[in-house]
């Protein structure tokens, strides 16, 4: 159940920021992904953070229709086949209004979970909303070797654009450094991550323990709309006191998870 609510929130989020969606350049998906692969690596590699992990994260709409439960299923299985993901596991609930079935599955040192979900708002008495179809991907690394993000997201590219559903990606790495910074060191930090790639600040939030900045770059022509303003990175560190160190979370466009 926490997992479920775990992806519904997640699917919130999807529905809040799809709209908002756009590239200034007309490249291809998988083209897109490698860039926003290297683009993500390059930022973090400017905090001097040691990488512990990664998460990829894809909230796509399949359609605005309400899918037989046999066929949310079938849609299920055929993206997680299309992933290669092996140890196949997974759950459905069906309820009047809604179908949902979650597949989790693995890739070397990554767990892999596939929600899709089809709902019925005219009988869950939403009348003001559209029926819908919706693809969540998230896919988990735990070690800190990058090699796998670029690879990964093309995968999860490539298998929504052969089941002929648009990829919404995000994805963040999560890292360390070893204390507490004083508010000058983790200005410094956020200034060389923002630098590597050109980005200005768009909004910032600042207390005693956590400092998210979030930034827009010309580098990566993948971008989300907050407000009036573009923004495509955003940089987050907090102070963990019972490890003793300072996380460290870069994400594009953004930081998908609490950090």
């Amino acid at each position: 159940m926490k997992r479920l609510m775990l992806v519904a929130s997640l699917a919130l989020l999807g529905m809040l920021i799809d709209s908002a969606y756009a590239t200034s350049n007309p490249i291809s998906q998988a083209a897109v992904a490698s860039q926003e692969a290297n683009y993500l690596t390059k930022v973090f590699q400017a905090t001097n953070a040691h990488a512990v992990g990664f998460v990829i994260h894809d909230y796509s709409t399949v359609n605005h229709s309400y899918l037989p439960s046999a066929s949310t299923q079938h849609l299920a299985i055929d993206v997680a086949n299309k992933l290669g993901l092996t140890g196949l596991r997974g759950k459905a609930q069906i309820k009047v209004g809604e179908h949902l079935v979650e597949l989790s599955g693995r890739w070397p040192q990554m767990e892999v979970l596939v929600v899709v979900s089809s709902l019925n708002h005219t009988v869950m008495g939403h009348l003001d909303l559209q029926n819908d179809t919706t693809v969540v991907i998230r896919a988990v690394s735990n070690t800190d070797s990058l090699k796998s993000l670029q690879l990964r997201m093309n995968s999860i590219v490539n298998a929504l654009s052969e089941s002929h559903i648009t990829p919404q990606i995000d994805a963040y790495i999560h890292g360390t450094l070893p204390s507490k910074l004083t508010q000058t060191q983790t200005a410094k930090v956020v200034a060389h991550a923002l630098t590597s790639v050109d980005a200005h600040q768009v909004e910032a939030l600042q207390t005693q323990d956590i400092s998210s900045v979030s930034a827009y770059s010309p580098q990566d022509s993948l971008y989300i709309v907050t407000g009036q303003s573009k923004m495509n990175l955003q940089v987050a560190l907090h102070f963990d006191p019972n490890q003793g160190n300072t996380n460290v979370d870069v994400g594009v466009p953004f930081i998908t998870d609490n950090y």
